[in-house]
């Protein structure tokens, strides 16, 4: 029965693709993506209370050795204190999580490593929101991150949903490639196909997600035929082929598979 009834599902999405003139991922992503809006939360007195009372037992102490969150939360039950605060005491509690929340949220991070981790996390989900949106409104949007400093390890970006990339080569005379070339100094940037995992993925973070299935990876200028190339134009243009940023894990695992 549940077999017949994801079949029967199935084929009602690809009706729907047809009909549309999409394609049947396009149909899912527009059914199964959707943006939760919701007000921020105030911080509870129970949770500032954890808060506090974890750093003061675990600071200072090594990884194995700390108090867990269950440990924690029954030393707070058995002292009888903490159900006669004041309110001055619980507001005390409650401004020091709140503070906590703060720096953690639009604090420097300690090294460059980690800056460039979150970096990567932030761009990743703002790429997911921009295409799902794209989607749900038929938005264009076009983003673009460079490194503040010479020493960051943060690899410049950019996210294009669909074929917005057309309106700066159309409107601009710019191509996305030469922004990032201007953005990180490096003019000389060049797609290395034969190399590309080990000179292009692993070095700036990055891969072309979407390349046309059957067609040889390998330079237009290299390419057979005349469809070949036409196919792949196709792809850039429409977007169902474009550069992806990769998130740590991704790269993580490409680069043990390359060793």
């Amino acid at each position: 029965m549940i077999t017949t009834f994801v079949q029967d599902q199935s084929n009602r999405l690809h009706e729907l693709a047809v009909t549309h003139d999409v394609s049947d991922k396009q149909v899912k992503d527009i059914l199964g993506l959707k943006t939760h809006y919701h007000k921020e939360r105030c911080t509870q007195l129970r949770n500032a209370i954890v808060h506090v009372k974890s750093k003061e037992l675990n600071e200072g102490r090594p990884s194995g050795d700390k108090y867990s969150l269950e440990e924690i939360q029954n030393i707070i039950d058995s002292d009888p204190a903490y159900k006669q605060l004041s309110a001055t005491e619980e507001q005390d509690y409650i401004d020091q999580l709140t503070e906590y929340r703060a720096l953690k949220m639009s604090g420097v991070r300690a090294t460059n490593v980690s800056a460039a981790r979150d970096a990567v996390a932030v761009m990743d989900r703002i790429s997911k929101e921009l295409h799902a949106l794209h989607d749900r409104a038929s938005i264009y949007a076009t983003v673009l991150m460079v490194r503040g400093h010479v020493n960051d390890q943060v690899q410049s970006t950019w996210i294009a949903t669909d074929n917005a990339h057309e309106f700066w080569e159309d409107q601009m005379s710019l191509a996305l490639d030469d922004i990032t070339r201007r953005a990180t100094g490096k003019m000389d940037l060049t797609m290395n196909y034969q190399n590309y995992e080990k000179a292009i993925v692993l070095v700036y973070g990055v891969k072309l997600d979407g390349w046309p299935e059957g067609l040889p990876f390998l330079a237009p200028s290299h390419m057979h035929t005349v469809l070949e190339v036409r196919t792949l134009h196709d792809a850039l243009v429409t977007g169902a082929c474009h550069w992806k940023k990769l998130n740590r894990r991704e790269l993580e695992n490409l680069r043990t598979d390359i060793q």
